[in-house]
């Protein structure tokens, strides 16, 4: 559980857009055009400051096109789950006591009862996740700018961990300097994230 992040290097498509490259689209294409189509260059594991950067862009290109994408109400707050299992040091459930059991069962309710209580009384909003973003030379020197200069937007999220900014920077630089190769080349460069 966390964020991962993942950056593809896709053969163009008549059909790819900002956020939608076809060889994904499982309808249109089997496991072996993805294969020859698509090709991931680098993975990240909890860089919550690169994917608060990637979301502003998101955003940024979503207002502009008029792209929807995703929406619910809460945004974020949706994807927060708990359970009352509690397992031992080796990972096998846990009969225990039936009362401590049934009062964490209780206190599970009333928090999924507080966290579907505070999200109804959030708007609705755009989510950036599992969503692609294609990335475009200008996008690159945008983040190469805030790599270099330490200006990636402070950001976090549910299990996003802490930042990791210094200790990926060496990785990003090769990643854009991957993904301009990739475009120079006549490749489209996409950015996706899970969460």
């Amino acid at each position: 559980m966390g964020l991962d992040q993942y950056a593809y290097v896709v053969t163009p498509h008549p059909k790819n857009t900002d956020f939608y490259y076809a060889w994904n689209d499982s309808s249109l294409y089997d496991q072996d055009a993805y294969k020859d189509n698509v090709a991931r260059i680098t993975q990240w594991r909890k860089h919550p400051y690169l994917q608060g950067w990637m979301e502003r862009l998101f955003n940024a290109k979503a207002n502009r096109q008029g792209f929807v994408g995703k929406v619910e109400k809460g945004g974020m707050m949706q994807s927060i789950t708990m359970t009352a299992t509690v397992y031992d040091a080796d990972g096998n459930e846990v009969s225990g006591d039936p009362e401590i059991i049934a009062g964490l069962k209780q206190a599970e309710e009333l928090m999924r009862n507080e966290i579907s209580s505070m999200t109804h009384l959030q708007p609705e909003q755009r989510v950036f996740n599992c969503q692609p973003l294609r990335l475009n030379i200008s996008d690159l020197e945008q983040l190469e700018t805030a790599i270099t200069r330490g200006e990636l937007p402070e950001s976090g999220g549910f299990f996003w961990g802490d930042d990791g900014s210094e200790y990926y920077k060496e990785q990003d630089l090769a990643f854009i300097a991957a993904a301009r190769e990739a475009i120079s080349k006549g490749y489209q460069v996409y950015y996706d994230s899970w969460w």
